[in-house]
């Protein structure tokens, strides 16, 4: 489905084209100079018309992006994919063996077992072998470690604003823009 804008744009594009083809039609089918030089200068003005609001249209879209981006500094990806011309393919990637993937179908499989060993289900995960390098003689407790208020806020201030968290937690923009308040 289209949105309001593109309808909108369309239809102009659409009268500037009807626009400019009658005038076309009617300087094929004059034979007066005066008249033909007029239709011409007519056309010229149409095709000048329809660039200044197509430039419009650009700035209008250019800066509900810089809205966008203000609020979500992720949006310029998706707004610069959309300007692009040429479209970037994944590059080749390494596979356990040290050799290269070219092909897609393995490329998306690779990625796709780099995703799941890095995004697993905590429930599946073997917490002793994850823990075995921390048994020692002396098991410090959450008790022992003191962390001063500068100390809280910085780590929290490492966090990426716009990372993702698991469900049920809080979402790391919350963490970040509270930082202050939550180190209290």
């Amino acid at each position: 489905t289209q949105s309001t804008w593109q309808k909108k744009r369309h239809m102009i594009v659409e009268s500037f084209k009807r626009r400019a083809r009658k005038l076309k039609k009617k300087l094929a089918e004059e034979s007066d100079l005066q008249k033909r030089w007029k239709l011409h200068a007519e056309l010229l003005a149409v095709d000048e018309e329809k660039k200044r609001s197509i430039i419009y249209d650009l700035d209008q879209k250019e800066e509900i992006a810089v809205e966008t981006i203000k609020q979500n500094p992720r949006y310029i990806y998706s707004y610069a994919k959309r300007l692009s011309r040429t479209k970037t393919n994944i590059a080749p990637i390494r596979r356990s063996d040290g050799s290269l993937a070219t092909n897609s179908t393995e490329k998306a499989q690779l990625l796709q077992n780099q995703y799941v060993t890095v995004f697993s289900e905590p429930a599946c995960v073997k917490v002793e072998e994850c823990l075995r390098w921390t048994k020692t003689d002396s098991v410090e407790t959450l008790e022992d470690i003191l962390l001063s208020h500068e100390d809280f806020v910085a780590a929290l201030k490492e966090i990426a604003p716009y990372g993702a968290a698991p469900d049920g937690d809080i979402p790391a923009r919350i963490l970040y823009d509270c930082r202050a308040q939550l180190a209290h």
